[in-house]
């Protein structure tokens, strides 16, 4: 088992930030328990084990992804311009 931190807790999320038209990582985590910024080598003790997901590889999952992207490339390019 690996070290308990922030990088693998299941209260903490990797965090993307927006740079120009892309989203991208930010190696940044943002902790759902603490409502707060931090870092992936960080601890509490509020540590939780991550849970495995479920992996859905179905065609409907793919179409649903595609459209979903469409609908936020369209947002950010509509935001973009009025910008």
């Amino acid at each position: 088992m690996e070290k308990k931190s922030c990088k693998n807790c299941n209260l903490c999320k990797l965090a993307y930030r927006l740079f120009w038209y892309s989203f991208s990582k930010s190696y940044d985590y943002y902790c759902t328990e603490n409502d707060e910024m931090t870092e992936a080598e960080n601890v509490c003790y509020k540590w939780r084990q991550k849970e495995k997901q479920a992996v859905d590889l179905s065609a409907a999952r793919f179409v649903e992804a595609e459209e979903d992207i469409n609908i936020i490339k369209k947002l950010v390019f509509v935001n973009f311009i009025n910008n």
